[in-house]
């Protein structure tokens, strides 16, 4: 296998290796068709299953105001994204009602929109096989969680295929190239009003200009004023935000558990191709295969192509750059958009195999590809009611049973005395919770420890615009007004009744169930079983 840049970005048709299988005018649309039949199907079932979490019942609240509010919200930094975000999502809303699908339409339209724009670049350079391979390919990935979750880091990367397709456009040429450049310049800006660190989205598209610059001797004005404007129109709306997101981290623990370091951009990539790796496996052994049966063709890429896909690769490095300068937290979703370098240079793997004239081992491997999302898509459809669904990277279990949102909280129920109340320093069930069964929630308490814990400061700005909850209280706070109670949540209960047994308090009784813990805990100096109000420091 070898590998050859030519310095002009040739498409499909005209290049001289990319495989002219399947040239039927009806097979290219028929497989479009197919798969999004098969995608939204998939996603909207996944979607209908997945009860909100913690992030999402921010978006749904927030979606709610009005633009004066919303901005006061976020100004507050009650959330942290722009506000386009959520006129999206009220827009979905709009569509299909206030409820699981509409909430995430825009994010699974935005990914089935990705998944396009990446067949459409990759077949105009390596074939219709190859661009099924990167339409097909980021479903296995850890990104394909956020085409049915109401964040924005799904129509970020939505976006980021648009981009690609317009800014082929622009270097085309033509009498439209005016046009292309607008729209380049306009989905930029969209992408960047939805999520703050899409602003790295310009990398790869500089990088590219950069060596377009260096080989013709003078630079584009056009498309440099397409990348940079977008830029500028965003500073107004991000620096409020930027402050707002400053004074709620501050003092916190929050930065040392999102840190902006070198060995984020490792795990990030962890993050997003460990769900594939089998198919990336699959992905190099047939490659490999393809170099001793029916030997090898070089690989063609053009050189620009290449510095574009590496500029994507290179957005998880950039956003560590990026948050170590503004003082941000890294977090590996908000830089999806590198998929798309992983998709193109996974894809042209089988540009340069043939047999005959058909790109069989290419064809074979988008045949796996196929055939293990059919029997995933399947079971999918089999167990649909008892399907369970994950946080990404994460052993964590989303509240999917029917009927029953709190179905991960049913400890909860089990605190059947309804005069004792019950802390937690989970703030995720805290607000499901909250969301989903307001007459558990008056009972329920957020404690927070230490003091300046990141979650207790969002809640005490939350409550304003979310559900009707308590608000929430320091860990001395609690427990000092509190001489009994229950306690609820998972392993780090035990570290919790641990120091409170140490300064006097006994449990009285313990449960466990599934990753959930229910203690009962009270004072020792506590005369009779009651929830008074009477405080009892906790050293």
């Amino acid at each position: 296998m070898q590998a050859e840049l030519e310095p002009s970005a040739q498409t499909a048709p005209e290049s001289r290796a990319a495989p002219r299988s399947f040239s039927h005018r009806w097979f290219t649309p028929l497989l479009l068709t197919a798969f999004s039949i098969f995608y939204f199907t998939d996603v909207l079932l996944r979607a209908s299953a997945k009860y909100f979490w913690f992030d999402e019942i921010f978006t749904l609240y927030l979606s709610r105001l009005s633009p004066g509010e919303l901005w006061t919200a976020l100004e507050a930094a009650v959330d942290n994204n722009p506000p386009l975000f959520y006129w999206f999502t009220k827009a979905g809303i709009a569509l299909a009602g206030e409820n699981r699908i509409g909430l995430r339409l825009p994010e699974v339209i935005a990914f089935w929109v990705f998944c396009l724009c990446a067949f459409w670049f990759v077949n105009r350079r390596a074939g219709v096989v190859a661009g099924f391979i990167a339409m097909v390919f980021p479903l296995f990935t850890g990104a394909f969680f956020y085409a049915y979750d109401a964040r924005p880091h799904g129509i970020v990367l939505g976006f980021a295929g648009l981009c690609v397709i317009c800014w082929e456009k622009v270097q085309q040429g033509g009498r439209r190239r005016g046009l292309w450049l607008v729209l380049m310049s306009l989905v930029l800006f969209a992408a960047f009003m939805n999520h703050c660190y899409a602003v790295v989205l310009v990398i790869p598209f500089a990088l590219v200009e950069l060596f377009n610059t260096a080989t013709a001797r003078r630079p584009d004005a056009g498309v440099w004023a397409a990348l940079v404007l977008p830029v500028l129109a965003v500073v107004p709306v991000y620096l409020p935000l930027l402050r707002g997101v400053h004074q709620l981290l501050q003092g916190t623990m929050h930065a040392s558990v999102f840190p902006a370091n070198w060995q984020q951009v490792a795990r990030f990539y962890h993050f997003l191709l460990d769900p594939a790796f089998l198919m990336v496996l699959t992905a190099f052994a047939f490659a490999f295969i393809g170099t001793f049966v029916g030997g090898p063709r070089p690989i063609v890429v053009a050189v620009r192509d290449f510095v574009l896909a590496l500029g994507f690769l290179a957005l998880p490095a950039a956003g560590v750059v990026l948050g170590k300068a503004v003082h941000a937290p890294y977090v590996y979703r908000y830089f999806l958009s590198a998929l798309l370098g992983v998709v193109f240079l996974l894809a042209v793997l089988f540009r340069g195999y043939a047999l005959s004239r058909r790109n069989l081992i290419g064809l074979a491997f988008a045949t796996v590809l196929a055939v293990y999302w059919m029997y995933s898509f399947s079971h999918l459809l089999w167990r649909h009611a008892a399907h369970r669904l994950y946080y990404p990277y994460t052993s964590i279990a989303l509240d999917t049973t029917p009927g029953r949102p709190l179905a991960n909280e049913s400890l909860l129920f089990s605190a059947t005395d309804t005069s004792i109340p019950i802390g937690t320093q989970d703030e995720d069930r805290f607000l499901r919770v909250a969301y989903y069964s307001p007459e558990l929630s008056r009972r329920l308490y957020h404690f927070s420890k230490p003091e300046l814990e990141h979650e207790y400061r969002l809640l005490q700005r939350f409550e304003r615009w979310g559900p009707p909850y308590n608000p929430p209280e320091t860990y001395n706070e609690f427990f000092g007004a509190h001489p009994r109670c229950y306690i609820y949540g998972g392993d780090e209960i035990v570290d919790i009744v641990s120091d409170l047994m140490r300064q006097g308090w006994r449990l009285t009784s313990l449960q466990m169930f599934e990753g959930q813990s229910l203690a009962m805990v009270e004072h020792a100096a506590t005369s009779a079983p009651r929830a008074g109000t009477d405080r009892h420091a906790v050293q």
